[in-house]
């Protein structure tokens, strides 16, 4: 039986993308791929059961702390911070506060997951993009969200990085992000070297709160 690893960039109901890899990284058919278009939560839960997905990584906040009134986690931060002093955008990162029904959605997602997906994480794409990439392709990760015209080129140069033989019919930063979600799942259990670990005092929920810092492409080597 081949071994999957699961990521789900989580949205509303119409924005909720999902990908799976595969030991060696390439994407495995099935939920967004190779269609490119967004899934339900009972699509995920499908696919678990029918395959064998050892870790999950959710871009959504899955654990929380009621320590500040911003509901804003130490790791929130921690990561903050990191990004400040790389150059990049502080306000990536948002308080749960700001996500209305997203961390309600991770958690009961992660919850339905827990007793066939051994580990579950939470993980922050964006964040991986930028801090993995060299200083002259970073601009594209402040680009491949935004509306303006350059940022299609942006997404699509970064999907080409990632997957250069995978060409789904769509391409979204949605897709883009739960391919990314992805890869963390699986440095989680065969490069946790590769991964930055986020502090976790006063945090209840899942977790851990984890950032891919090398991905298993030489485009993104810093």
């Amino acid at each position: 039986m081949k071994f999957l690893f699961l990521g789900v960039d989580l949205g509303g109901e119409e924005n909720t993308w999902a990908v799976a890899v595969d030991r060696e990284g390439n994407p495995f058919p099935g939920l967004s791929l190779p269609e490119g278009e967004p899934v339900a939560l009972a699509e995920i839960l499908d696919f678990i059961r029918k395959n064998r997905v050892l870790a999950a990584a959710l871009d959504a906040p899955i654990s929380f702390s009621l320590t500040d009134r911003k509901g804003l986690r130490e790791a929130d931060h921690r990561l903050r911070e990191i990004l400040r002093g790389e150059g990049g955008e502080p306000g990536w990162v948002l308080s749960y506060h700001a996500l209305m029904g997203i961390p309600v959605r991770g958690l009961l997602l992660a919850e339905a997951l827990a007793p066939r997906v051994g580990t579950i994480i939470e993980t922050h794409p964006r964040a991986a993009l930028y801090l993995a990439l060299p200083q002259e392709k970073k601009s594209l990760v402040k680009t491949y969200k935004g509306l303006r015209p350059e940022a299609e080129a942006a997404l699509r140069e970064l999907w080409r990085a990632l997957f250069p033989e995978k060409n789904p019919r769509r391409i979204t930063h949605g897709l883009l992000d739960a391919s990314v979600c992805a890869l963390t799942a699986r440095a989680y259990h065969l490069a946790p070297e590769n991964l930055l670990f986020l502090p976790s005092s006063g945090s209840r929920g899942f977790g851990p709160f984890v950032v891919l810092l090398k991905f298993p492409c030489k485009f993104f080597m810093p």
